[in-house]
């Protein structure tokens, strides 16, 4: 999910949950240091972390009102306020200054990962930089106003601030590369459903025609007057009157079960090896075309005569109505001295052929 800008926008449940753990972990950070420093007697310190702390449990409930830009930015601003305010105390001695060069990229992160390239969370991180600067030049002007006298302990805060920036540049680009693979793999699926989309009848999911014209163009490249070609053509009987007496949406569904019906017959192949290559499409309407590649006679008649038979078995409910389907189909068969658009023609031929007999057979030639 992308974040427009200036948006407050539901999040989902794993970005509420780094939104927290980065809430609780700034509250616990900001509450040792409370403790810390009202201990070494730096007051203004210790009242400064305090508000922090009041800071973060305000957080805490804004995430789950999920505000996020609200959070971001206040997130930036207590640790840039927070930073410069302990530079002015303590100088460059704690390290403080590391966590405003740290948000840099943490506010670009946010703003063309979460945020859409929101222009305001970039211009925060722009703006961390150049306080960044700033703060490095007036320091070396001004003297801080307290000096931690164990060394000891100023050691260990040094330490401890560079442990946690690194930690939170580590962890920034772990969650980069995350969103880099999860975005990756949405438009690896975007593009297989579009694939399929361009390539398939929207209804019955089987191939459209245009997929089945470039399928016989690719099979009459690699002709051979030895390989045997068929086509079925299946014509829904008395579609019409399904459209005309229930409304198209049950010619919709009788579209649907007859295309199930051969589509899982054709993969369940029932013991016939011999038929390697077959192709299903929705041809036009209610018509549905088969182009076995390959084949043999025999394996097809069974599969078309099994086929018919399946059909002829469906019994629908929709309405008030119950009502069975058949099929009337056209089979042609060909080794290549046909092309295979003759061979579906012959095939249509055959179809109408059986349509005039009566409806509900197989007709070939």
């Amino acid at each position: 999910m992308w974040y427009k800008a200036n948006q407050f926008t539901v999040l989902d449940q794993r970005r509420i949950m780094q939104y927290v753990f980065i809430d609780v972990a700034c509250f616990v950070i900001h509450a040792v240091w409370m403790v810390l420093f009202l201990y070494e007697g730096i007051f203004l310190l210790g009242g400064l972390n305090a508000a922090s702390c009041l800071v973060y449990i305000y957080l805490y409930n804004a995430i789950r009102k999920a505000h996020t830009m609200k959070i971001i930015l206040i997130f930036n601003s207590e640790v840039v306020l927070h930073s410069i305010m302990a530079l002015i105390c303590l100088g460059f001695t704690g390290g403080f200054e590391l966590y405003i060069l740290n948000f840099i990229p943490v506010m670009f992160f946010y703003s063309f990962v979460y945020a859409d390239g929101n222009r305001l969370l970039s211009i925060f991180g722009v703006a961390d930089g150049l306080v960044y600067v700033l703060l490095k030049v007036i320091m070396y002007f001004v003297k801080p106003r307290y000096v931690i006298s164990d060394t000891g302990v100023a050691v260990g805060i040094l330490i401890f601030n560079c442990v946690m920036c690194i930690s939170s540049l580590l962890i920034i680009t772990y969650i980069t590369c995350k969103e880099i693979n999860h975005t990756h793999s949405q438009l690896e699926e975007k593009n297989r459903t579009l694939t399929f989309l361009s390539c398939h009848d929207p209804l019955t999911k089987l191939l459209n025609r245009r997929s089945m014209e470039e399928i016989i163009n690719r099979i009459e490249m690699q002709a051979c007057e030895t390989t045997l070609n068929a086509v079925a053509f299946f014509d829904v009987d008395n579609f019409k009157s399904f459209n005309d007496q229930y409304g198209h949406e049950c010619g919709d569904v009788v579209l649907i079960e007859v295309a199930e019906v051969i589509s899982s017959s054709i993969e369940s192949r029932m013991g016939y090896v011999n038929l390697k290559e077959n192709y299903i499409c929705r041809w036009g309407g209610e018509e549905i075309v088969i182009l076995f590649h390959d084949c043999e006679k025999e394996a097809v008649l069974h599969k078309v005569m099994e086929i018919k038979e399946a059909v002829g078995k469906l019994q629908l409910d929709y309405g008030k109505g119950n009502f069975s389907i058949s099929v009337t189909c056209g089979l042609a068969f060909d080794t290549g001295s046909k092309g295979l658009r003759e061979l579906i023609n012959l095939a249509y031929a055959y179809m109408l052929k059986g349509k005039k007999q009566g409806k509900d057979c197989i007709i070939q030639e």
